[in-house]
């Protein structure tokens, strides 16, 4: 038996199941060990993509009264979907720098309107192993080191590290989608009964 989902999906219904996989990756970046470069770097890469495509599903999910509502909010025509993302871009520096990322990550390259002050940077350090508070060393003497990986998002002058800017990215759809009450699934009746609407 399938599960509800909306078409191609997997499973995905709504904008809130984009949220819970952004969960999911933003949690296993943070569990990630540092050493485990190649993890991280994969794991930041679904995040990014995932925080950043939520919008499309956010505007596909809202109602004609949500968007209303959202343009007198902001007070901005909001047309489509373009318009959003743009105005999304414009009123949160995290997600301008997610767009970047999940557009460069996703394409190679991003294309239109390109913010040349943005980046996402991969560093290697060595850390060196110790047991018991000593050193570990080789059999020639010499000492054990680790790589360990440290991933940041450049934005002009300033240096985040890629795991606090999912986290930003993260709190705000959260109160985004849920203060809005966005995605959630109406049900007017199920198997005979009547189920409330939130």
């Amino acid at each position: 038996m399938a599960i509800p989902s909306q078409k191609k999906t997997f499973g995905l219904e709504t904008c809130r199941d984009l949220l819970e996989k952004l969960t999911w990756e933003y949690q296993e970046l943070t569990r990630t060990p540092p050493h485990d470069v190649t993890a991280l770097i994969y794991r930041a890469f679904n995040g990014f993509v995932t925080a950043f495509h939520i919008a499309d599903w956010v505007w596909e999910a809202m109602t004609e009264t949500q968007r209303d509502r959202l343009r007198a909010e902001w007070d901005v025509p909001l047309l489509n979907k373009s318009d959003f993302v743009g105005e999304l871009r414009r009123r949160e520096r995290c997600f301008a720098l997610c767009r970047e990322i999940a557009t460069a990550s996703k394409h190679f390259v991003v294309n239109q309107t390109p913010d040349d002050t943005v980046d996402a940077v991969t560093s290697l350090t060595v850390s060196l192993v110790t047991a018991g508070g000593e050193p570990v060393t080789t059999n020639e003497g010499e000492p054990v080191g680790v790589f360990k990986a440290i991933l940041k998002v450049i934005d002009g002058e300033q240096e985040r590290f890629a795991v606090d800017v999912l986290e930003i990215l993260l709190y705000f759809w959260s109160e985004f989608i849920y203060e809005r009450d966005i995605g959630a699934i109406r049900l007017t009746s199920c198997g005979g009964l009547d189920v409330a609407e939130p």
